[in-house]
């Protein structure tokens, strides 16, 4: 499903994927090592985003860090999201594939095999997710697919998710 804005039935806080999704552009475009983006806004309005800079395999414990320091200096959020780069595949398959896998296949040329940006969006006890694919070769440069909401997102495994559930009320 393609979103647009007209079409929305989904919360106020959804209405900023567009804005999140062009972020994470701005950031891949620019560096090549990219580092997962936190925004969050707070019961009060008070808002921000901040780059979750983590180890390998450690993105679930620093965004519960950065989820945990952030409850405490301004309260429960009204909504926060994460945004992500990742590879991913053109359909949904039945496959217990991990991003190793994806990402081996996607350099062996399956066609499949997409990269992507995913905006990971809690906000009232559930989380919705956005991807928006990408290419970048020499000769094209960057060529970025419509916005897509997922109303099955298939992921590696429901960790983050999981982290992201415990701070949204």
């Amino acid at each position: 499903m393609t979103w647009r804005p007209q079409d929305s039935i989904l919360p106020p806080e959804w209405e900023v994927v567009p804005g999140l999704l062009e972020a994470g552009r701005i950031a891949r475009e620019r560096d090549v090592a990219f580092s997962p983006i936190l925004a969050w806004q707070a019961v009060d309005g008070t808002a921000g985003f901040t780059m979750v800079k983590h180890h390998g395999g450690g993105l679930v414990m620093a965004v519960d860090e950065v989820l945990g320091a952030l409850e405490e200096m301004y309260g429960p959020p009204a909504w926060f999201s994460v945004t992500v780069d990742a590879y991913g595949r053109i359909a949904n398959h039945e496959t217990n594939l991990d991003p190793d896998d994806l990402r081996d296949l996607f350099a062996a040329g399956d066609w499949q095999v997409v990269e992507q940006l995913m905006v990971l969006v809690a906000a009232r006890g559930s989380v919705g997710v956005w991807r928006q694919v990408y290419r970048h070769t020499p000769v094209d440069g960057w060529e970025w697919d419509e916005p897509e909401y997922m109303l099955n997102p298939v992921l590696p495994d429901n960790v983050l998710v999981e982290a992201l559930l415990r701070h949204c009320r």
